[in-house]
């Protein structure tokens, strides 16, 4: 498993979960949704595996000088998770394989 990103905001939305920032460009491609088998590793050493699900979310941005990369995201969503279970901070980790997917071959 390799770090993809380390918890900056969260937050929990019903009928969603737990939604994770930062979030990702688009890779080159397009992107569907994907779960994914992650581990949390909380600031106090504890370790927390579950599934996450990776989606492409569209913001509403009424600024026409926004580019495309910031109307359209790819963010972590944790479906059981909590506020407590994944606390700022938190490092999430991934399989290299899926991370290169994400990143194609881009460090994040």
């Amino acid at each position: 498993m390799i770090e993809i990103l380390t918890v900056q905001d969260h937050f929990e939305i019903s009928n969603i979960g737990l939604l994770i920032l930062p979030d990702f460009s688009v890779p080159e491609g397009g992107w569907k949704p994907k779960r994914e088998a992650i581990e949390v590793k909380n600031p106090n050493g504890s370790t927390y595996k579950t599934e996450a699900v990776f989606l492409m979310e569209h913001r509403n941005i009424r600024d026409p000088k926004v580019p495309t990369d910031l109307r359209w995201r790819v963010v972590l969503t944790i479906p059981e998770g909590t506020k407590d279970q994944v606390p700022i901070g938190s490092r999430v980790l991934v399989s290299r394989e899926f991370k290169n997917q994400l990143l194609n071959g881009k460090e994040a």
